[in-house]
């Protein structure tokens, strides 16, 4: 920024050591003139502008001239807003108020246009001349130029701040001790450090104490020397420890003097490149070992001359000798099998049209007649103009490979055949459960062609609610190596669902291991199983029923006696009668058991036959009335069947005997589903006695109620009895294992969510 303008000293009230005021407009006036003078006008380098009080240009001098491309002819009496951009014009107007005010000598950074309307930057300051007429003498300096090659010198800096933060290689600045003074941040993807963690230290801290005591002379060197040095490699220890391998190439600067500063340059990351290098010397050093070893030839064939060069050991290869045989292209076709001389010319024709690799394998006739397998690689070298010059390449006997190939070409025509005819379907999957090979059976058995076996993910063959185990027992396999054989469920592509026996075992190669699956399709056995199964199930029903009718006759039996007992003493009905239904009970049980060919006892078939049986108390109801919703057939377990028909028989001949509203049937509800059954007896018009408590011991309960206490199966039954407006209700639930859902109908045809009402009266 400016300082003061030259002229502030004639600001009203600064004029000498208390000079008057009449002093300062005369000397005011005698400035304002002088400064038209040629001397004056011309010679001042600074912007010299002279504005009325109505804002209008008087003085205009040869800088302001230059900076608008204005003459001072064509702008004096102007008003000095037009130079003033647009946006500007009210902080120029008031920084030009507040000087004519007189308040202090104003410094302000502005722009103004010039004749070709581009803006130049203005630094100036203005002081207000009193006399007869006030005026502002502004001074200023255009800083348009100063200002660019400012944002120029930015942008370079920024640039370069760019280039060095982006760039792959490690910016690097060091003093003569080699300590880091400087370092880009890609420091932290070579090395993992960050800038700062490196700043201040020295190169010796990052390599080990071997690589120090190497590299410490050569760096030592340099700095005595002064000079520069390229791709100087050293071996750098990773943050996380591993080794990095970084060329490096600096230059050293000096300071005004001469005197040597330090050293700048790059650093360059080389590890894959170092260990590339590495590996491909000592491939090339294998190859070189393995061409000896392996017996293998070097030759060369210039195109147009037809001369060919071969090393010692083609000639082995090719059964000539030297002295009696001359290599050359039309010689070397004729050592060739006829049979293959053809294939071999093609071969090389491509080669020389389109520049591919040529690699043939052929036969070679000895003179002794005999045959040998070699194969033959070379690539063309092509000339200045474009044309095939010569080919180069190598030679080696593979007569061992070839027989070995048609051994196992063989063996793999046998494998085939067998494979492909085995009965058993035969899958291969890699470890990663990939099917790699299948045989026809495989195919015809999954319903897949080969190609679209070959592939497949091998659970995708699975059925769906197996294929969880089937992934247990092939990592299972390639554990412990099996065999393991289990029966399953395996899924075709048509979506049928097929049982087979699966045997797994592991394979193990050198490449790997594989799974070899025997999958035999056993649908037949199974349906074999099934039809023996189902025979000895009709045989067991059979006899099962047969020994439930003969249990049934044997208490219908015993019935018949007691019943001739009672009619020969009638005094013994009473104490005989709950005996006698109970054993009816009983009989009831056997009787349906015999009834069933599936050997079956439902609840919907028991009930009704118990609720037939029961005795008649035409006194004291209106007999019995059967209601039933059966949504689920519920079989009652064997074990328990007795039992339950001695409850039954109990509870309902209790209801009949208490009840005391003879123009009401006693109603019983079966309602059942999958969960288990509701069986409601309502007795009309009965009382339940006085604190009565069917769960307590000493309740002074019936002997028929004792009865049911002492029956009531441990689980899978609850007893319950309550108190209505009009009668007594016993509700009796079962569920599992008591009952059990059960694929079968009534016989008497009592559907699911049918409701039939049997009525006893």
């Amino acid at each position: 920024m400016m300082g003061s303008s030259p002229l502030a000293f004639l600001k009203d009230g600064h004029a000498g050591n208390g000079g008057t005021a009449k002093m300062n407009t005369q000397v005011n006036q005698t400035l304002l003139a002088s400064l038209h003078h040629p001397a004056l006008r011309d010679a001042f380098d600074a912007l010299l502008l002279v504005l009325d009080r109505q804002g209008r240009i008087v003085a205009f001098n040869r800088a302001c001239e230059l900076s608008t491309g204005y003459r001072e002819a064509e702008v004096r009496g102007r008003d000095f807003r037009f130079l003033v951009p647009d946006p500007q014009w009210e902080n120029v107007r008031r920084a030009l108020d507040d000087l004519f005010r007189g308040d202090t000598t104003s410094r302000h950074a502005t722009t103004w246009l010039n004749r070709s309307g581009e803006e130049r930057y203005i630094q100036w300051s203005g002081t207000l001349l009193r006399g007869e007429a006030e005026h502002l003498i502004i001074t200023g300096i255009d800083v348009t130029g100063y200002r660019e090659t400012l944002r120029s010198r930015l942008e370079s800096d920024n640039r370069y701040r760019a280039l060095v933060e982006t760039s792959a290689d490690v910016i690097w600045e060091v003093d003569t001790r080699w300590r880091y003074r400087y370092i880009s941040s890609r420091i932290q993807d070579v090395l993992g450090y960050a800038p700062n963690d490196v700043i201040g230290h020295h190169i010796f801290d990052f390599v080990d104490a071997d690589e120090a005591q190497r590299i410490r002379p050569m760096l030592e060197g340099f700095v005595r020397r002064q000079e520069p040095f390229r791709h100087f490699v050293t071996h750098r220890r990773h943050k996380s420890g591993r080794e990095v391998i970084l060329a490096c190439s600096g230059t050293p600067f000096f300071d005004n003097h001469g005197a040597l500063l330090g050293y700048r340059g790059i650093a360059r990351d080389i590890t894959d490149l170092h260990r590339t290098e590495r590996r491909l010397r000592d491939s090339e050093q294998r190859l070189r070992l393995a061409q000896h070893l392996a017996n293998i030839g070097s030759w060369e064939w210039h195109v147009a001359s037809g001369e060919a060069y071969w090393s010692d050991i083609v000639w082995t290869l090719f059964g000539r000798d030297p002295e009696h045989f001359r290599p050359s292209y039309d010689n070397f076709l004729s050592t060739i099998h006829p049979a293959d001389r053809d294939g071999v010319v093609r071969a090389i024709e491509r080669c020389l049209d389109g520049g591919t690799t040529y690699d043939e394998e052929y036969r070679i006739v000895w003179p002794d007649g005999s045959v040998h397998w070699v194969r033959a690689i070379g690539n063309v070298v092509v000339g200045e103009d474009g044309l095939p010059e010569r080919m180069l390449g190598v030679v080696m006997p593979i007569d061992a490979r070839k027989e070995a190939e048609l051994r196992m070409q063989a063996s793999e025509r046998k494998y085939r055949f067998l494979i492909d005819n085995a009965a058993d379907a035969i899958v291969l999957i890699d470890e990663t459960a990939t099917v790699v090979e299948a045989n026809q059976r495989a195919c015809e058995l999954f319903g897949y062609a080969r190609d679209e076996m070959i592939g497949l993910i091998a659970f995708a063959l699975s059925a769906p609610d197996r294929r969880e185990r089937h992934v247990e027992l092939f990592h299972e396999v390639l554990m412990n190596g099996g065999p393991v054989t289990e029966e399953t469920w395996v899924h075709t592509q048509t979506g049928c669902r097929v049982p087979v026996e699966i045997r797994a075992a592991r394979l193990r190669l050198e490449a790997g291991s594989l799974v070899q699956l025997f999958v035999r399709d056993i649908t037949e056995r199974r349906e074999r199983e099934a039809a023996r199964l189902a025979q000895e199930r009709r045989q067991r029903n059979t006899l099962i029923r047969e020994v439930h009718h003969r249990i049934k006759n044997n208490l219908q039996g015993i019935l018949g006696l007691l019943h001739n007992q009672i009619h020969d003493d009638p005094a013994l009905a009473a104490s005989l009668a709950p005996a006698m239904r109970q054993i009816q009970s009983i009989a009831l049980i056997h009787g349906i058991h015999g009834r069933r060919e599936d050997g079956l006892l439902l609840l919907c078939e028991m009930l009704p036959a118990i609720v037939a049986a029961l005795p008649a108390y035409p006194d004291a109801h209106r007999g019995h009335a059967l209601e039933r919703q059966v949504r689920q057939a519920l079989a009652v377990a064997e074990s328990e069947a007795v039992a339950l028909a001695l409850i039954l028989g109990e509870l309902l001949t209790n209801a009949g005997k208490h009840a005391r509203d003879p123009a009401r049937p006693v109603h019983i509800r079966l309602k059942t589903d999958r969960h288990g059954a509701d069986i409601r007896i309502h007795s009309p018009g009965a009382r339940l006695p006085e604190g009565f408590d069917f769960n307590d011991a000493d309740g002074g309960r019936s002997s028929g109620l004792e009865l049911i206490r002492a029956l009531m199966p441990q689980a899978g039954a609850q007893l319950t009895h309550r108190q209505t407006g009009d009668g007594v209700e016993t509700r009796l639930r079962l569920e599992p294992p008591v009952v059990s859902p059960a694929q079968a109908e009534c016989s008497d045809h009592c559907h699911p969510a049918e409701i039939t009402t049997i009525d006893s009266a």
